[in-house]
């Protein structure tokens, strides 16, 4: 009796030094992510793609190192914030499509006040019943998704478009993010990585109208689709492109 009563303490010993080891390192991941997405900020102000990239890098390998632990709602928005740079340098034609991005954003992120992770806040809608009811926090979180998938889409036609020259840069890889729901209501990151690629101006109005018409117009009323669709002559040239985005190819 008294061997088993010491193999059993034993045991608890070990699974409890295995949980304070396995917190430890989770309260680490998420402060190296936290001071990740910080210096990206930082990066942004003068490198608005390279602080995307180092931000949504940091949040792959964040998901990639524990996959079981939930992703905070605060450091997401942090991340998604940053997005909104992308948008401003496309000029008028994706004027309405930032508004809304900066919007949602903002409403997730007064959210992530009460709720910690993003799991929290798709779990009470759909308790609830108002995963699509407008100005819900789940809706919200898709049109941020849609946003991020916009811009995703985007950078992929400049792949495919054969008007493409690819350009030789320290940052070729360029992260985009996608927020996917699962079946059982719960929600994943899918990073997408594309090359950063010179591009044509007539190329540009053609990725950006081929983006645009696979994941928002099917959304917009015909009004905004046709101010949009409009507004993609005023998009900038390639040089003005680049210069805005800080990115000179040299």
């Amino acid at each position: 009796m008294s061997a088993q009563l010491y193999g059993k303490g034993r045991k608890d010993s070990i699974d409890k030094a295995e949980e304070m080891a396995q917190g430890t390192m989770e309260v680490d991941l998420e402060r190296q992510l936290r001071d990740t997405i910080k210096n990206a900020s930082k990066t942004s102000a003068t490198l608005p793609l390279s602080g995307v990239v180092d931000a949504f890098e940091g949040l792959a390998t964040f998901l990639q190192s524990n996959r079981s632990q939930e992703l905070r709602l605060d450091t997401f928005c942090d991340a998604c914030s940053l997005v909104s740079v992308l948008f401003g340098c496309l000029g008028l034609a994706f004027k309405f499509a930032e508004m809304e991005y900066v919007t949602k954003v903002h409403d997730l992120m007064e959210a992530s006040r009460r709720y910690a992770t993003l799991h929290n806040i798709l779990d009470l809608d759909i308790a609830n019943g108002s995963v699509k009811t407008q100005g819900s926090h789940s809706r919200n979180l898709r049109r941020v998704r849609q946003g991020l998938d916009l811009i995703r889409a985007l950078f992929m036609q400049f792949i495919v478009s054969k008007y493409a020259l690819f350009l030789p840069h320290p940052h070729i890889h360029y992260i985009c993010t996608c927020l996917l729901p699962t079946r059982q209501g719960q929600s994943h990151l899918r990073v997408y990585y594309c090359m950063l690629i010179c591009i044509s101006d007539y190329s540009l109005k053609n990725a950006a109208t081929t983006a645009y018409s696979q994941v928002c117009a099917p959304y917009h009323t015909w009004a905004v689709r046709t101010a949009v669709y409009a507004g993609m002559y005023t998009l900038p040239s390639r040089d003005q492109l680049l210069l805005k985005l800080g990115e000179t190819g040299n």
